[in-house]
């Protein structure tokens, strides 16, 4: 008969080797897919030209705005011209490590990590960096829908891998408020809000410069998740994820104590919401014509659909 002392040595060195074996056997899943993910990477042109649609702007002879024509109502907003409290509200919710990393937060994604597989905590947010964000945003993923869960699976690394070189690329290519701009501007707040600035017409009749800090946060909270936390239907949702955005405003020193306790039992002013239409505005009839007249000029000269012009 074996005694314990000789079989536990066996089943340790048994286990070891199944160790190895898994941990070969993952890395060489890992590394196949790296191989596929890497060669559909896109080309440096193509990461400095993102393509996004934006709004045609009719001006009247004073330089007003008197109308768009869009596939996507989106107008693009600089920089500099972004509302500070969108950005610090940005920060401190999605990528409060944003100025310190290259496009991955290897921090994040341990606590990550930790806090999931270890601790079972639901709640330990997703890892993904701003430019993470924002290269899933530009090179959507490929539709998994119906496809079986190993299939699934391997789409989703494949597509992280992915997202992951993409995004130190970007990292490379823009400034981080090149960075931001592209993402705020990037991003569907849904109901026909396309980008930072139509979002703010849309759900409080205002541009992005004049949102206050709760509208801010509103906003903000919505990139989570905007079809659930959709002001206009969900209001109640909504509020609950606006409070969380002020919260960590709040942690970050954005905003003080005393400017939390005030906002948080604010509800969200829902007045001035409007789904925006092209034939909004003044001067219909001349726009009708104007829109005949465009139909002719991009068929005779050829103009691609998805340039934006100032009319």
């Amino acid at each position: 008969m074996f005694s314990s002392e000789n079989i536990n040595p066996i089943f340790q060195k048994y286990n070891r080797w199944v160790l190895y074996g898994a941990i070969g056997i993952v890395l060489f899943v890992i590394i196949t897919i790296a191989s596929i993910a890497l060669g559909d990477i896109p080309s440096f042109e193509e990461l400095e030209n993102p393509k996004y649609d934006l709004a045609s702007v009719i001006y009247d002879v004073k330089g007003q705005p008197f109308g768009r024509y869009y596939i996507e109502d989106r107008v693009a907003v600089d920089y500099a011209d972004i509302s500070q409290h969108v950005i610090n509200a940005l920060i401190a919710t999605e990528d409060d490590r944003f100025y310190n990393h290259s496009g991955i937060d290897i921090r994040a994604l341990f606590r990550v990590g930790i806090k999931s597989l270890l601790l079972q905590k639901e709640s330990s947010g997703g890892g993904s960096t701003i430019t993470q964000q924002l290269a899933k945003l530009l090179y959507k993923r490929p539709s998994t829908k119906g496809k079986s869960l190993p299939v699934r699976m391997f789409s989703l690394v494949k597509s992280k891998i992915k997202e992951w070189v993409i995004a130190v690329k970007l990292e490379r290519a823009y400034t981080k408020e090149e960075i931001i701009a592209m993402y705020l501007n990037k991003f569907e707040f849904v109901n026909g809000a396309h980008g930072i600035e139509s979002a703010a017409d849309v759900y409080f009749n205002k541009s992005q410069k004049e949102l206050t800090i709760p509208q801010a946060a509103t906003l903000v909270g919505m990139l989570k998740n905007p079809s659930l936390y959709n002001p206009n239907r969900f209001p109640d949702k909504c509020m609950e994820r606006r409070n969380t955005v002020l919260s960590l405003m709040q942690s970050h020193d954005f905003i003080d104590e005393r400017q939390f306790e005030t906002f948080k039992n604010k509800p969200i002013d829902m007045s001035g919401f409007s789904r925006k239409n092209q034939s909004d505005g003044p001067a219909p009839y001349f726009r009708a014509e104007l829109t005949k007249f465009l139909r002719d000029l991009f068929a005779s000269n050829h103009i691609k659909k998805d340039r934006w012009l100032r009319l």
